[in-house]
């Protein structure tokens, strides 16, 4: 019984998802219940998370190791110091969790007053990435207030739970000391440590993924009932975090199916039967969302190809053999993990017979997880890793890198009867090479938005600490998650006597407006400038390539 319904609310998720339906009816859908189907999704998934029993022995055997997850994370966090990377991206994100906090709902606030400890939402935005990151943040919202800040412990907490989890997933198919060693290496890497300290969601789909596949290893070789049930709703959150994420499922789900077919301890508590709907979010958003504008395509350019892969292939040569320090990467840990591969085809070829079942199919699933990570991300007209703006969609091929060199480490300590030490010695010194690099900060510097973004925050933190003026911008959407009023040029010019009239009545202690300038004639652009008569008291000037970054202060009409 419990498969045909199952099997209905299959159908139903196809139909409410991507069926012809009026585009106003699913635009309703999305924009009305994508908060609370995220909500519920979260809600089962921390309840799959509840263990049974608590085992002492368990705890205290990974204890050592959770402790130097720990470390490694202090350390991160004073090396590259919290701060917006992607500038667009990241405030986007945290812009869907205050439309969470303020208003229970999923729309990227774009221009905002904030006065009396109340948000009044100007204008708004609904945007194309998936909301789960924003949802967990807006958790932490919930327990210690609204603060961009709390970006910052999400992405933190999530860096020491990815490396623990990585750790775990290692330490089923090697020693524990191994395991540590691949916990390091993964620490190690400057583009984990850029991304760990940021706004951003690649940390957090990074550690769902390595849980979900430390989850799938445990349904292969378990008889946990809810282990199946864990993995599902691990592979429902996954999927809503980053675009491409979504492969891990159509990569895992099949084999769910197949262990629940072969296995009835495997099958899946009753509550899973609501899955399916539960992707619907993402489903509609993509239907909704997901045209070559959204994704910054040029218009008769193609946004995935064969071409882009054959180029952008060559680009990830460069970015995983670390070229450039820029790159975030390790050049020779890239070429150990490629021995590694080799070397560990070789013994696959050979001792396949030997091999645990249950340890091919999670190979077979790993390697078709990266295949399709790999052509998704490479076939992307912005899939060139090079780029200072993408280096970021690399992170999720680390753990495909790190593995063969334990396995590797492996093979050698246990057929040589070599100690550990040397290895560990090794891993060390990397790492600290790593962090050195990673402290420079180098591939975020040169990014236009963030050198425009450093100066405005240390502008408006020396001038306006207490977050009462009103900044006019056309990067106003930056702002608003920071608590700060924005609003646009466009928007400022149609409605001059109500703005005026905010400064007049104290709503506003001043109104600063950013515009950008010809660093030769010192003109403003099109879009940088009021059509009302306004008396400027310029107080600071950033000169980025042929562009002047001009703030002012509008002085009231007398």
């Amino acid at each position: 019984m419990t498969k045909y319904l199952l099997g209905f609310i299959g159908l139903v998720t196809l139909f409410l998802g991507f069926s012809p339906l009026a585009i106003e009816t699913k635009t309703y859908y999305f924009q009305t219940y994508s908060f609370y189907l995220t909500f519920i999704s979260i809600t089962i998934w921390f309840w799959t998370l509840l263990p049974k029993t608590i085992s002492k022995k368990s705890i205290s055997s990974h204890m050592p190791a959770s402790i130097l997850a720990c470390i490694f994370i202090v350390f991160i966090s004073i090396l590259s110091p919290p701060h917006l990377r992607i500038l667009y991206d990241e405030t986007n994100l945290i812009g869907v969790s205050q439309a969470m906090f303020e208003h229970n709902t999923c729309y990227i606030p774009t221009q905002a007053l904030f006065h009396n400890q109340n948000t009044y939402i100007i204008d708004h935005e609904w945007g194309i990435r998936p909301f789960v990151f924003p949802f967990f943040l807006y958790l932490i919202h919930l327990t210690k207030g609204y603060a961009l800040s709390n970006v910052y412990l999400l992405n933190i907490s999530a860096g020491l739970l990815t490396l623990f989890s990585f750790y775990l997933l290692l330490q089923r198919f090697f020693s524990k000391p191994l395991a540590v060693l691949g916990m390091g290496l993964l620490s190690a890497y400057p583009i984990f440590v850029f991304w760990t300290t940021s706004g951003g969601f690649e940390i957090v789909n990074l550690g769902f993924a390595i849980f979900a596949f430390y989850q799938f290893h445990c349904l292969l070789t378990s008889k946990e009932p809810l282990q199946t049930t864990r993995l599902i709703f691990t592979l429902i959150l996954l999927a809503q975090i980053r675009y491409e994420a979504v492969l891990f499922l159509c990569t895992i789900g099949p084999f769910i199916v197949w262990q629940c077919i072969k296995h009835a301890h495997s099958r899946p508590h009753t509550i899973a039967i609501v899955a399916p709907i539960l992707l619907l979010p993402v489903a509609w958003q993509r239907t909704l969302h997901s045209g070559d504008q959204a994704f910054m395509v040029q218009e008769g350019a193609s946004m995935f190809g064969i071409n882009h892969f054959l180029t952008n292939i060559q680009h990830a040569y460069a970015f995983f053999s670390g070229t450039e320090s820029a790159y975030g990467t390790i050049p020779i840990l890239f070429y150990i993990s490629i021995l590694g591969t080799l070397i560990g085809i070789i013994h696959l070829i050979r001792n396949h017979k030997q091999v645990p079942h249950t340890t091919l199919i999670f190979i077979f699933a790993a390697t078709i997880a990266c295949l399709l990570q790999a052509s998704a991300i490479l076939g992307y007209i912005l899939g060139n890793l090079t780029r200072p703006f993408s280096i970021r969609l690399g992170i999720i091929f680390l753990p495909f890198l790190i593995t063969p060199i334990i396995y590797l480490c492996h093979l050698i300590t246990n057929k040589k009867n070599i100690f550990i030490a040397p290895f560990t010695l090794a891993t060390t010194v990397i790492i600290f090479w790593g962090w050195s690099v990673a402290s420079k900060n180098t591939p975020i510097q040169n990014l236009r938005l963030y050198q425009i973004n450093q100066a405005y925050t240390d502008f408006f933190q020396e001038q306006d600490p207490q977050k009462q003026a009103l900044i006019i911008s056309p990067y106003s959407r930056c702002f608003v998650p920071d608590q700060r009023s924005a609003i646009t040029f466009n928007y400022a010019n149609q409605n001059w006597q109500e703005i005026m009239g905010h400064l007049q009545n104290g709503t506003v202690n001043k109104i600063y407006i950013c515009q950008i300038a010809d660093a030769q004639t010192k003109t403003p652009h099109n879009n940088t400038r009021l059509t009302h008569n306004a008396r400027l008291n310029p107080l600071t000037e950033l000169q980025i390539g042929a562009d002047i970054f001009r703030i002012s202060q509008i002085s009231p009409q007398k």
